[in-house]
């Protein structure tokens, strides 16, 4: 039976989120094929295992008695006890269900291949775009795929000339604009601000959060649609389109989380938009999941206003792992996972076929006179 590590909660303000999606997953995997071990990170960075942690209802009283403190070593497929270094199981692949934080900043996924372990997750380079909204901004207007306007701003200039970084918004944007921490998702520490004191404020509230803001402009009456992909047997599946409902002007956290399994507490899906958005919807979700080269399951977010399509975000390890955008039963979950984990063996075993020796006299540093 292949042992998979399921890696949740992480250093990160979607650290609750994660639990939810990590207990999903763990419970969720066929069991006729693969083992979960679960892997719970903790708020401090420490890793641990044991059985109670399949249960959601463990962390409403959350103790680490009992658990066992676990790590893994580079080069080794191996989970270990971290004290006595015990080694505890062989493991055949991963899983990350870490939201936001090193779970989505491409850190976790680097450190799985480094320990030869096949993870379900995006690549370390196109994970860090992703979670930087600035990168993923510059690089699809690249790529001819339409996004806001919008300005960065570091923390380090901000608090070096408050008063100069917000009129250079104001001035770049004008009012009102929706306010963002880079490297964040799931709505945390976003405001819309009208006027220049608002705007202040909310630059203050989203450093909080990250070391960089991002501002856009607000698109006034804009619907937002999601819709997702993952690559299943060499072919990118792009899922129906879905439309969050909210009574804010921006989706919050409360909308995503304290509604039903779905992740929102209101939605309609498939979409009501018109054939030219569905399309273009799709299209570009396809085109930038595969030029991207991303990898598992991607969901990306979109505002539309009247016939413009800008894609506004990309979420590489996306809350319940999106099934019910593919699914209308959670049983689809565990055929969805089973997909994602093959997916993940293939390309690690394709990854083994490359050459990584060079033959060279390089050391016997001929004609080269050492000192000592």
């Amino acid at each position: 039976m292949k042992k998979i590590i399921v890696i949740f909660g992480g250093v990160s303000p979607e650290h609750d989120v994660s639990i939810i999606t990590g207990c999903l997953t763990l419970n969720s995997l066929d069991k006729s094929k693969f083992q979960p071990v679960p892997v719970y990170v903790n708020k401090r960075g420490e890793w641990f295992t044991d059985k109670k942690l399949f249960n959601l209802g463990f962390y409403k009283e959350y103790s680490e008695k009992k658990l066992t403190r676990v790590t893994l070593s580079a080069g080794e497929n191996v989970l270990y006890a971290y004290k006595g270094n015990k080694p505890l199981y062989a493991v055949a692949g991963a899983i990350n269900c870490m939201h936001g934080g090193n779970g989505e900043n491409g850190l976790i996924g680097a450190l799985f291949e480094l320990c030869n372990i096949p993870c379900v997750t995006t690549d370390t380079f196109t994970a860090k775009m992703a979670m930087d909204k600035t990168l993923t901004k510059i690089i699809l207007k690249n790529f001819g795929v339409k996004v806001v306007d919008y300005k960065t701003v570091l923390r380090v200039d901000f608090y070096k000339d408050i008063e100069k970084t917000v009129y250079e918004v104001k001035e770049a944007l004008g009012f009102p604009v929706i306010v963002k921490p880079a490297d964040t998702g799931s709505s945390i520490g976003i405001t819309v601000a009208n006027g220049y004191e608002e705007l202040k404020k909310s630059l203050t509230y989203a450093l909080r959060f990250d070391e960089k803001a991002i501002a856009e402009k607000y698109i006034q009456d804009f619907t937002e649609v999601n819709c997702a992909a993952y690559r299943s047997n060499g072919k990118i599946l792009v899922s129906e389109l879905e439309k969050p409902i909210s009574s804010h002007r921006f989706l919050t956290f409360e909308d995503k989380y304290s509604g039903n399994k779905t992740g929102c507490k209101k939605r309609e899906f498939p979409a009501k938009v018109s054939d030219k958005i569905r399309n273009e919807v799709k299209d570009i979700t396809e085109k930038v999941y595969d030029e991207f080269g991303f990898s598992s399951v991607v969901r990306m977010d979109y505002i539309v206003k009247e016939e413009t399509v800008y894609l506004n975000e990309i979420n590489t390890v996306p809350g319940s792992m999106a099934y019910y955008l593919f699914y209308d039963k959670i049983s689809g979950l565990t055929d969805l996972l089973t997909d994602l984990l093959q997916e993940a063996f293939k390309k690690s075993l394709s990854k083994k076929g490359n050459a990584y020796e060079f033959d060279s006299d390089i050391l016997s540093f001929k004609g080269v006179a050492l000192k000592k």
